[in-house]
This record gives structure tokens, sequence and C-alpha cells, in this order.
């Protein structure tokens, strides 16, 4: 769940992907043209909206419209593609993640059972451990969006866990140790990752939603300040 450098599979290149420039980088509203200005500009955008949507309701029902609308929220002002599945085969070190083609099957799929336990509500935290674990290694190895997934799932993963009554620490994972549960989980051990869940899962705390908010609205005008590049327009962007 790590978000390092993808790689096209063999038979996908830049020039078949709708989301990317034929140099690589990735197509933004921001008119950045390399990587390295992206990725820190997005990174910072995006730790904002996460921050932002924390304070929002948490869903009753978690779905794959939730899902894809969790990740336009928190790149929808970096993306003009953000909440729209990929179009291209990827990978990432030695995994090969869901043929594009099938990602709306599987996921559906994913969110069906999900939703015949009921989203883990009534779970100890041992149980819950297993089934968020089991959830998400799953959703990682569909890989759906071109970038931004593990963020996508943390976020996801936070907002299930508050409506159980569980909190997750995820600050305090590494991605090494992500990368680490995620990899043996491909290889079919999933109790790594539950054991990273449950030693960074507690009970949910109170928290004052407004001042939150109050300080992401406050960082996010800071950013805008100081990065501010003028909004490139893409074709079918409303």
């Amino acid at each position: 769940m790590s978000d390092e450098d993808h790689y096209y599979v063999a038979g996908y290149s830049a020039e078949d992907d709708p989301y990317s420039e034929a140099n690589g980088v990735l197509k933004n509203k921001l008119g950045i043209t390399n990587t390295r200005d992206l990725n820190e500009l997005e990174a910072d955008l995006a730790a904002l909206a996460v921050r932002e949507l924390l304070t929002r309701p948490i869903p009753k029902e978690f779905s794959v419209a939730v899902l894809q609308a969790i990740h336009k929220e928190i790149f929808g002002e970096v993306y003009p593609w953000a909440g729209q599945f990929r179009k291209v085969d990827i990978a990432k070190g030695d995994t090969f993640f869901e043929t594009h083609k099938d990602i709306g099957k599987k996921l559906d799929l994913l969110f069906d059972q999900c939703k015949s336990k009921d989203f883990f509500v009534g779970h100890s935290q041992d149980q819950f451990a297993q089934e968020l674990g089991d959830f998400l290694l799953e959703l990682n190895r569909i890989h759906p969006f071109r970038e931004g997934n593990g963020r996508t799932q943390r976020l996801l993963s936070s907002q299930m866990a508050l409506n159980a009554g569980y909190s997750i620490s995820w600050e305090s994972v590494s991605n090494d140790a992500m990368k680490r549960v995620c990899i043996e989980g491909v290889e079919g051990d999933s109790l790594p990752m539950k054991k990273l869940i449950k030693l960074n899962l507690s009970v949910a705390p109170i928290v004052s939603l407004d001042q939150e908010k109050a300080q992401v609205m406050q960082r996010k005008a800071a950013l805008r300040e100081q990065y501010f590049v003028p909004s490139k327009k893409f074709k079918n962007e409303p």
C-alpha cells in the first residue's frame, strides 16, 4: 500500500496511458511538468485532504462508488482523472496487479463480501484486524487507480474502523513495514497484515472536528499561495 513508483506491464507504455504525458509525468491540473515537483505538491495536498475527510460524517455503507469518491476527494485538486480506474496494466517490484479490464468486477465482489459481514461492525479487535487485513490485501492486489492507491486504502480503512468503533494510527506505520506485509499477503500469508493492524488499532477517541477542520483549511490556503500554478483545462472536465 505504499505509493512507490509503478511500472507498465509488458505491452503497455506511457503512450497507452490516458493519464500520463509522453514524458511519463502524470497529467495534472497544476501545469507541473516534472515528477519531483508534482510528487511534492501532491503529497502536501493529499495529506490535507485526508485530514479534512476524517472530519466529515462516516459512511454507514462502503462500496465501489465510495472508494472512487474518496480517491477523487484526495487527489481531485491535482489530477483531472481522480476517482477513475486505471486504463493500463501495472506492477510494482515483483507484484503484478489486477488487469485493468477486470478491476470493476473484482471490486464488486470484494465489497459485496464486505457488506455481507456488515462491514465488520460488532467484531472484537482481533476479529476486526483479521477481516480488515484480508480486505486491504485484496484491495491492494486489485490496485484500481493509476496513482494514490495506498493513501486511498488507508483513508477508506480508517473510515471503516471508525464505523466499527475503532481507530487506526496509520502514521505509526512505515512505508517499509506496509510494503513488507503487502508482499507477504500476495504470497499467501495474511497474518503479518493482521498483526500490523491490531498493533495500531484502538477504541476510537473523541476529537474536536471543528478545530481540526479549521487547521486543514488554513494549511490548504497557505499551500495554494506558495505553489500556485495556473490550472490546465482538460477535455471533458466540468
